[in-house]
């Protein structure tokens, strides 16, 4: 990772800058130098064809900006930051150009290495600034300075700022040095990533997730809060934290239980997820956690996996990024395979934001209550999530066995028609038989019946007012009945009709045709397109004389809750293999995370 250089933009020569110490849109008296043409090069310099291009930037002087170029220069330039040649702050429009010349490569295109006196300069990075509006050369307010985080190339153990000068010969006179202010440069606290690594990465290549396809800030984001409700906080325990042995139920089957998929004793440490949230907050904005600097050491925080070591950051928000790092460093301690990068980055020797209010110290007791506010928030609306789980799983259960009540009331009017006496009726029936019947084989085919969502296939009984419905393991052969009604009587060579009604999203099908009952019974049903007013009245004149549980409309009704049971459990099983590889990364248990590749 490349260290960060970042310094006030005040007497650079790359832009000549004014004596102004007002603060105010006051006119002001102004060196006319300040003004001359700045000069990236002069005509003929011979390396004018391979010079580093400039990039250029339009900013509205009434409004605080932040740009960044290509080589990953950072620019904060605030409301008020140039005046013109008449002394008076710059509120239309302005043009930055900004030549950034980074690596070796660009500095030797460019010839921007020299001498400084007869010292022989290590470059780490270079650039040329230039402010106009409107065509005029525009300076510096040099009460409300503009702040440059550069990106170095090269590790520089005393680091200096020289203005530079550049001869019609393409040789560049460095003059002037002096040391840079280590200032941090807050950005948008929304464009900075704090998740952990891979964490975004594993999120989009496992997508779809319910209704996303792409995997947005906001659903990540989410994704990752919502562990905070199972990150342990048992901070006084003298072991390491296991994970709190409460299930994250996706659905409940019968005789079944379904967790979040983590093993409630194994070791599970790292970044609290609750504390990002928290620190995204507007409070932090305009502190060093709203910094890039601090999103590279967060992303070395998660893989070192110590919330304490976050914590640090966090409660000494007036003390320099440097010293943050070097605290950190020596929690780590010598058996951490971070310990050295924290080394580094304290090498860096960053300060904080400029002019940060005293006020910051009290964030530190903000934090500790929002906290331990938000996990008690994350707690609740899980356990809200799992009570609406047991609610719908219960009703689905309900559900079921009144399809079984439904059932078995078919069975014992069908029985009793054709005379038989039961002595008990539950998952087992016993009769005695008072009249033998003939035995008969019934198929019934739909055709294409593979296409369709569901397939719901019934023989009416018109003699006596009955239905039987059948099921299939591929919506094509129907030959048995469900559980609880699984005995279809008929008269030898009496008429009966086949019913098929079929789905696809909203869309029915129908069709229907009679058959005799022969020893052996073959029927192929093709349902056609038919609309839910049209089907209903079918249905409706049908079995105009039937008891309600032997109406096709109210097996339907009971088919579609099913159907609709069928597709949350698949829903929440999907959801619990995606949740699941993100739970690896957010609370890792044992091993530790895997390092993005660059690939």
């Amino acid at each position: 990772m490349k260290p960060y250089l970042i310094f006030c933009l005040l007497t650079i020569a790359f832009i000549a800058c004014n004596s102004d110490d007002s603060n105010t849109d006051s006119k002001v008296a102004i060196d006319i130098n300040a003004f001359t043409e700045k000069i990236k090069y002069h005509p003929g310099d011979p390396f004018i064809e391979t010079f580093k291009k400039s990039e250029f930037f339009k900013l509205s002087g009434l409004e605080d900006h932040v740009v960044e170029t290509t080589n990953g220069t950072i620019l904060s330039i605030p409301k008020g930051a140039f005046r013109d040649k008449n002394g008076r702050i710059v509120e239309k429009e302005i043009t930055i150009e900004v030549t950034d010349i980074a690596n070796l490569e660009e500095q030797i295109q460019s010839n921007i290495s020299g001498q400084y006196k007869d010292a022989v300069l290590k470059n780490g990075a270079t650039l040329f600034i230039n402010a106009t509006a409107d065509g005029e050369q525009l300076a510096f307010n040099q009460s409300n300075p503009v702040y440059i985080a550069t990106n170095r190339q090269t590790e520089l153990k005393n680091p200096l700022i020289f203005e530079g000068i550049r001869n019609p010969q393409g040789e560049m006179q460095w003059l002037k040095p002096t040391p840079p202010k280590q200032y941090l440069i807050p950005v948008d606290l929304e464009e900075l990533d704090f998740l952990p690594p891979n964490f975004a990465n594993t999120a989009q290549k496992h997508l779809p997730f319910r209704n996303y396809k792409v995997a947005t800030t906001a659903l990540l984001d989410s994704l990752y809060y919502s562990f905070g409700a199972m990150y342990p906080h048992d901070r006084n325990s003298q072991k390491k934290p296991a994970l709190p042995n409460t299930s994250f139920n996706f659905f409940q089957d019968e005789g079944s239980h379904a967790d979040h998929g983590i093993d409630s004793t194994t070791s599970c440490t790292g970044i609290d997820p609750s504390a990002i949230k928290v620190i995204k907050k507007r409070q932090f904005a305009n502190t060093l956690i709203a910094t890039k600097a601090f999103e590279q050491r967060l992303h070395y925080l998660h893989l070192a996996r110590e919330q304490a070591a976050l914590d640090i950051y966090i409660n000494h928000l007036d003390w320099d990024m440097a010293r943050c790092d070097e605290k950190v460093a020596q929690l780590l301690g010598s058996n951490s395979d971070y310990r050295m990068q924290f080394k580094a980055f304290a090498r860096e020797n960053l300060g904080n934001i400029k002019d940060l209010p005293p006020s910051v110290k009290n964030l530190g007791n903000y934090y500790s209550q929002q906290l331990k506010k938000t996990r008690t928030q994350l707690v609740e609306l899980k356990k809200a999530l799992d009570k609406e789980l047991e609610k719908k799983a219960k009703a689905a259960k309900k559900i079921r066995t009144d399809y079984q009540k439904v059932l078995q009331k078919r069975a014992t009017y069908r029985l009793n028609k054709f005379g038989f006496k039961l002595d008990k009726m539950g998952w087992i029936t016993v009769a005695e038989t008072l009249k033998p019947l003939d035995k008969f084989d019934l198929e019934i085919r739909v055709t294409n019946g593979k296409q369709y969502d569901r397939v719901h296939v019934y023989s009416v009984d018109p003699n006596i007012s009955s239905i039987f419905a059948f099921k299939s393991t591929d919506k094509e052969l129907f030959k048995e009945g469900y559980r609880g009604d699984p005995f279809l009587l008929y008269k030898k060579m009496q008429t009966a009709q086949a019913v098929v009604v079929a789905y696809q999203g909203k869309e029915a099908f129908y069709d229907q045709t009679n058959f005799k009952v022969t020893p052996t019974i073959r029927v192929r049903l093709n349902p056609q397109p038919i609309t839910a007013q049209t089907l209903n009245q079918t249905l409706q004149k049908m079995e105009s004389n039937h008891t309600k549980f032997n109406k096709i409309r109210v097996d339907l009704e009971y088919q579609a809750a099913f159907y609709a049971e069928e597709l949350r459990r698949k829903q929440l099983r999907d959801d619990l293999a995606f949740i699941g590889r993100l739970a690896s990364i957010a609370l890792p248990c044992g091993i530790p995370p895997e390092q993005p590749t660059t690939n």
